[in-house]
């Protein structure tokens, strides 16, 4: 009964937080609209230092999950109520009040019913195997595939803070449809390479230490979650750097046939991983999740972004090929070092993994950025040398 009685209030705090925050949230998009992601990048990292730090201290003095909860609501309302004045008072925004054009409200229950939808699907597809573990082979099953997807998920974490911040200017270049398929495709291409390059170091860095890093991170006991992170990884690699599309098909608003694909992913998703799961478990799972991508988040989504949008598919894939040419001799030769040296402790294997970043980079820098990335990348560093 005490413990109903405090999830009863823990539900209670969490339910007026979303009331006040949902209509804020109006405001942060208005504050990104206008492409100031200095600001809102700073909140949210505000919002994530203050509120972690918080909690630590509450978690020392002896707090409760009641008082936890109460302090991520202080902090989120906070945050909305920052960017309200700042979108109100700094960037001089004015809301009227007046006669709903129902045509309009038509267009925006459209376009956030798809929204919705894929979020919700989304979230079936990442927890389907979950629950296929769960039923079928057991807790520590679970337990050992969700160790494999934390690096799945700081995988598309590297992935969403590039490509985030450029909906206001897709949305622009679709609106006045001047040279669109060419800036489009320009812009996809460009943004897809810089990603692949972030995304292949993290993933062949994996691939070289990942192995050693859970051995000393979670136990031995835990090694299957090398084989399932990297298995789901590697395919993933490539809607991940093509998130600018989903961008373009929002802008579009043609992001229905997205939605209604990743519903079918989701099926087949259940349908080959049982089993899958039954057969070899966690890595079963992982298996499903990767056919499933490459099927539906590749080869469906590809055809479409050629075909229905005139992304220029074929000029991404060349571009793609050309860093895999050179990110793949280099994660041999990082994994060459596994048979070197021995990597039982975090200092030689930090020493190490931070050798390989830099032996990466470096041939980044030569043989893989352009002459007109290689400046774009001083410029930044001159940026944040000023900064200092």
């Amino acid at each position: 009964r005490y413990e109903l009685s405090r999830l009863k209030v823990f539900f209670l705090i969490m339910t007026v937080n979303l009331a006040i925050s949902f209509p804020l949230k109006v405001f942060g998009s208005i504050v990104i609209s206008y492409e100031r992601f200095v600001v809102m990048r700073g909140l949210e990292l505000l919002k994530t230092i203050l509120s972690r730090a918080a909690m630590m201290l509450i978690l020392l003095i002896g707090g409760k999950s009641i008082l936890l909860s109460l302090t991520v609501a202080v902090f989120s309302v906070s945050i909305d109520l920052t960017i309200l004045y700042y979108a109100c008072f700094r960037m001089k925004i004015r809301i009227k009040l007046g006669t709903l054009d129902q045509g309009v409200i038509g267009e925006i229950c459209y376009f956030s019913f798809f929204i919705f939808l894929n979020l919700v699907i989304d979230q079936l597809y990442q927890n389907t195997s979950r629950v296929l573990l769960g039923a079928l082979c057991g807790t520590l099953a679970v337990t050992t595939y969700n160790v494999g997807m934390q690096f799945h998920s700081l995988l598309i974490r590297l992935s969403a803070a590039v490509s985030g911040v450029y909906l206001p200017y897709i949305t622009e270049i679709v609106t006045k449809g001047t040279r669109k398929g060419e800036l489009l495709s320009r812009q996809f291409i460009t943004i897809g390479r810089f990603q692949f390059v972030v995304l292949s170091l993290f993933v062949s860095g994996f691939f070289c230490f990942g192995k050693s890093f859970i051995r000393l991170w979670a136990g031995a006991a835990y090694e299957e979650a090398y084989q399932i992170a990297l298995i789901v990884m590697i395919p993933a690699m490539i809607p991940l750097t093509q998130n600018l599309g989903i961008l373009i098909l929002q802008a579009e608003n043609k992001h229905a046939f997205r939605s209604i694909a990743y519903f079918c992913l989701a099926l087949l998703n259940v349908v080959v991983g049982v089993p899958l799961v039954q057969r070899w478990g966690g890595s079963g799972a992982a298996v499903a999740m990767a056919l499933s991508c490459l099927l539906g988040q590749v080869l469906t989504m590809n055809v479409y972004y050629a075909r229905a949008i005139g992304i220029n598919i074929r000029g991404y894939w060349r571009e793609i090929g050309k860093i895999i040419s050179v990110a793949l001799p280099a994660s041999l030769i990082g994994a060459a070092l596994q048979l070197v040296i021995p990597m039982r402790t975090w200092p030689v294997l930090i020493l190490v993994m931070l050798a390989y970043v830099l032996f990466y980079l470096i041939i980044a820098w030569y043989l893989i950025l352009n002459a007109k990335e290689r400046m774009q990348v001083l410029v930044l560093v001159r940026r944040l040398r000023r900064c200092k």
